[in-house]
């Protein structure tokens, strides 16, 4: 394989550090426009060569015990005869989407790439099957409910049936032989693909090279025959895991439910979904199927009905967190966070380690400007340690070739695509980028982007404390967590202050004894000689004495001698330890009632705000150098830097100050700038950021986190400005239309690269604007905007796919 492209392929770094393979044999798959070759093949596919036959298989055979959740996406291995090397070898790639819930369509798509495979490595088709060595093809599908792999076999010269087998997870358990086709694992597996499908499609970090996502729902009869089924087995959603925000996945609470309503999302077969759950009810009794229902009532627009079922459903389980919660969230939605507050706080009582209904309750002390009580139970929130997912390391190929897919092709994205190369597994904007950019980046930057790798429940607390700091400012949270918390060097002083007066009190307490004894010695009294010999005692050591001479444990200061005065003394002395008990009561008093006003902070809420600190102060920096420089243009996204800035602390108004030169940044500082930008809140910062890091280069991070703003600010307007209120007034915070349209068909053509062609996310943006432009407009203007690009009939295709569904409706 040619190694001359001297790039840095960071992004396959998991993958052997191998530069991507253009075309089909080795050579560039591209024409000088940028358009595909044209060749006879039905289907392209990535192909990755195996250093040893079958590692792959063997290897996903060694990590099914280990699988917890819901597995790797579809492998399908395909082993043939070089007769160069005169040695089988073995090939594979791996797919989502593909229909498995019968022994058809994976045979069919085994046969194709068989076929593709004879075509590219010149086999005749009239060679005898005697003359030809026999190849074999297999494919793998993980099955989540009943923890095994469902592997098809089929050897090339065809033999009458291929090989059906289940490999359960459990090594103690024998593989199972299937020849019924009407068996249970086919559905099984079946709604297994359609789950990693959903929510593999946007998250790299399930995603491994060489992945084909296909989309599985081909016609309105697909869609509706996977929501019959994922409803179907609702009862088992238990087995296929949950996300990280979930303690433990519950009947309602895990990934098939989570995959459920996307698809609802995108489809919008609500009514079909809420008549299936209504079925299974009548044979699975459980009430909390309604709180399912209500999730996709009010999905669907029908807030009266789901309205009515909560307010039965409470009155008959008034102790029901989940319930409690839904309505604290649908009345968070219409803008009545002071109603939300009662069922937000009794959905905590009722289910005190659940992070979900804290983080409502947090929402909804924001929204109502409540933001001590909205630290406290931030700092209540159950923190859970990261799940383990089952992510694993792609195998080190031997060689491997991505070539061109048929259709998508934009020439300016794909070129970048092939720069940055494909992008799979753990990592992020740093990990994927070439290692040249990444050398050239503002220090500052990288150590706010690894200091600020939150996942679970953590990242979406600091998103909280995110927000309070942009609505009240840096200063003005300090002043509030002070308020609100015991600081640490606050209580080690006033224990120095305590222990210090304590000596002080006592050593004065000594003297008007020693004085008072010293007064009765000298009038001759009997009983002044047994005080004046008990006065003898006291030596420097006792008054000067540690605390542990002072202090009983409990907060009185006495020692023996002390004792032993007040039992003999007259009552001077009595009066004197009554006044003296009586300042320290009423000391003692006002610090307790000081310090049970305030709750001790978790420590891990003290590691967010040391986080946020330093994120905030990047932020700040770059907002600064844009002021600096007087409307002045910061450069295009691959101007170098030119200026080092100032490392100055936030200080009481939250800003530092920086450079006055005026400063540029590369592409990948422009996108870390973004996303730092983003984490803090500061959208419109952000997004002037994101949009210079585009301008210069194409990036797949950048992209999403504008689309996923742009949805979040569509599908919950009220509740996004509650909680973002700086918006409203910065008119850099606002996306336009044709802004995103530009943006959505850039990234369906670096999906469409990287075999990418179902995407959640890309359905749900072009779903809205279908909705405020409508379908010829976005048609018309893709075609001018994008003309003599493979892309656009990837655009009117998926158009077609959206409105079929609203017909059906």
């Amino acid at each position: 394989m040619s190694t001359d492209n001297s790039r840095a392929s960071i992004s396959l770094s998991k993958f052997g550090n191998l530069p991507v393979k253009q075309g089909f044999d080795g050579t560039n798959g591209s024409t000088t426009n940028g358009n595909v070759k044209k060749t006879g093949l039905n289907i392209i596919f990535p192909i990755i060569k195996e250093k040893v036959l079958s590692e792959s298989i063997q290897l996903r055979t060694d990590i099914l015990p280990e699988l917890r959740e819901l597995g790797p996406p579809d492998l399908v291995h395909l082993s043939r005869y070089n007769k160069k090397t005169s040695k089988e070898i073995g090939e594979y790639h791996y797919v989502t989407g593909i229909d498995v819930s019968s022994l058809s369509a994976p045979l069919m798509y085994l046969k194709t790439i068989q076929l593709n495979t004879n075509e590219l490595n010149n086999v005749s088709k009239k060679t005898p099957p005697k003359s030809t060595h026999p190849s074999i093809a297999t494919y793998c599908v993980y099955n989540c409910f009943s923890k095994g792999d469902l592997r098809i076999r089929y050897q090339f010269p065809g033999t009458p049936q291929p090989i059906v087998q289940f490999f359960p997870s459990n090594s103690k358990k024998n593989m199972i032989n299937i020849e019924n086709s009407k068996s249970e694992l086919w559905i099984e597996s079946y709604v297994s693909g359609i789950i990693r499908s959903i929510l593999f499609g946007d998250d790299i970090s399930r995603q491994l090279p060489g992945m084909c996502k296909f989309n599985p729902f081909t016609s309105t009869n697909s869609a509706k025959e996977a929501v019959r089924l994922l409803v179907k087995y609702i009862p088992k959603g238990v087995l296929v895991g949950c996300s990280d925000l979930i303690n433990q996945p519950s009947l309602i609470c895990n990934n098939l439910v989570d995959s459920l309503i996307e698809l609802l999302k995108i489809t919008e077969l609500y009514e079909l979904a809420i008549n299936c759950i209504y079925e299974l009810e009548e044979f699975n009794q459980n009430e909390q199927y309604q709180i399912l229902i209500v999730k996709i009532l009010i999905l669907q627009g029908e807030q009266l009905k789901a309205v009515r079922i909560m307010y039965d459903y409470l009155k008959s389980y008034p102790r029901d967190g989940l319930m409690l919660n839904e309505q604290a969230k649908y009345l968070l939605s219409k803008n009545r966070s002071d109603l939300a507050l009662i069922p937000s706080k009794r959905a905590v009582e009722s289910l005190p380690g659940e992070f979900e209904c804290w983080s409502t309750l947090v929402e909804c002390y924001i929204m109502l400007k409540d933001y001590s009580n909205a630290l406290l139970s931030l700092n209540s929130c159950p923190m859970y340690s990261t799940k383990k997912k089952d992510i694993f390391k792609a195998i080190k190929p031997g060689d491997f070739s991505f070539p061109f897919p048929a259709e998508g092709s934009y020439t300016k994205i794909w070129q970048d695509a092939e720069d940055i190369g494909c992008m799979s597994g753990l990592g992020g904007i740093v990990e994927f980028s070439p290692l040249v950019q990444v050398e050239n980046v503002n220090p500052i930057y990288l150590q706010v982007y690894n200091s600020v790798k939150l996942h679970s429940t953590f990242k979406k607390a600091y998103d909280f404390l995110s927000i309070i700091a942009r609505q009240k400012g840096w200063s003005e949270l300090l002043r509030l967590r002070s308020n609100v918390f015991v600081m640490e060097d606050e209580y080690h002083s006033l224990i120095l202050n305590e222990q210090k007066q304590e000596q002080k009190e006592h050593l004065e307490y000594l003297k008007s004894s020693s004085q008072l004894q010293l007064n009765q010695q000298q009038t001759g009294s009997s009983n002044n000689t047994s005080n004046t010999s008990n006065t003898n005692h006291l030596t420097v050591d006792s008054i000067n004495g540690s605390n542990a001479d002072f202090n009983n444990g409990n907060g009185n200061v006495y020692d023996s001698t002390t004792t032993s005065n007040i039992e003999n003394g007259g009552e001077f002395i009595r009066g004197r330890s009554s006044s003296l008990s009586f300042v320290k009561k009423r000391r003692n008093s006002s610090q307790v009632s000081k310090f049970r006003s305030k709750r001790l902070s978790e420590r891990w809420l003290d590691s967010l705000f040391l986080i946020f600190y330093e994120e905030l102060r990047s932020v700040l920096m770059y907002e600064m150098e844009n002021n600096s420089s007087s409307g002045n243009s910061n450069g295009g996204g691959n101007g170098r830097r030119r200026s080092e800035r100032s490392g100055d602390s936030v200080e009481n108004d939250g800003n530092g100050a920086v450079s006055q030169e005026v400063t540029q940044h590369i592409a990948l500082e422009w996108e870390l700038i973004g996303a730092a930008c983003f984490r803090a809140h500061h959208y419109d910062s952000g997004i002037v950021a994101y949009k210079t890091c585009l301008e210069g280069r194409f990036s797949l991070f950048a992209s999403t986190q504008l689309l996923k703003y742009y949805l979040n600010l569509k599908e919950s307007p009220v509740e996004f400005i509650r909680l973002n209120p700086s918006v409203v007034n910065r008119p850099n915070s606002f996306i336009k239309n044709d802004y995103i349209l530009n943006l959505l068909v850039k990234h369906l053509a670096w999906n469409y690269r990287w075999y990418g062609e179902f995407s959640v996310l890309s359905i749900k943006v072009l779903k809205i604007l279908l909705e405020e432009e409508g379908g010829s407009f976005i048609q018309t203007t893709v075609g001018v905007i994008f003309e003599n690009e493979g892309i656009t009939s990837v655009v009117d295709k998926l158009i077609n796919w959206i409105e079929q569904f609203d017909n059906n409706v």
